[in-house]
């Protein structure tokens, strides 16, 4: 494998992994909103007493070589998880390339056909104000 597929030549983070044109990592889980999480376990860890580990979930990460654009994020993991899916993810981006394997998971994330939206239901007041309004207009 030479440098690829491995820390290169001891310059890379632990379990950091190389490809051409990027690097497979394993990060903590960020979800949605930093603060809500934060918050979230704050207010969980005093409940659910040491026993509990809501830090323990990571996702997989491509980043360009640079390390200054994520190309790639999945999640969340357990670790197990996460170390067999990156291997698979490894696995798939060593024998297609990198711009290959994104155009592959962003076809299978992509949705085919009708799309459909919610459209908000106006209120009954809404109803009795705009005849009010039409009446005396």
């Amino acid at each position: 494998m030479g440098q690829y597929g491995s820390v290169a030549n001891g310059t890379g983070e632990p379990g950091e992994v190389r490809v051409p044109g990027a690097v497979i990592t394993i990060d903590p889980y960020r979800g949605r909103n930093r603060v809500l999480a934060w918050l979230w376990i704050t207010v969980q860890v005093p409940v659910r007493g040491g026993a509990w580990s809501p830090l323990d979930k990571v996702d997989i990460v491509i980043w360009d070589e640079s390390k200054r654009t994520v190309l790639f994020r999945e999640g969340p993991h357990s670790a197990r998880e996460a170390a067999r899916r990156k291997a698979e993810v490894l696995a798939e981006v060593e024998a297609e390339g990198v711009g290959e394997f994104l155009r592959s998971q962003q076809v299978a994330e992509s949705r085919i056909g009708p799309v459909s939206v919610q459209v908000p239901r106006a209120s009954p007041t809404r109803y009795v104000v705009a005849s009010i309004r039409r009446w005396f207009s």
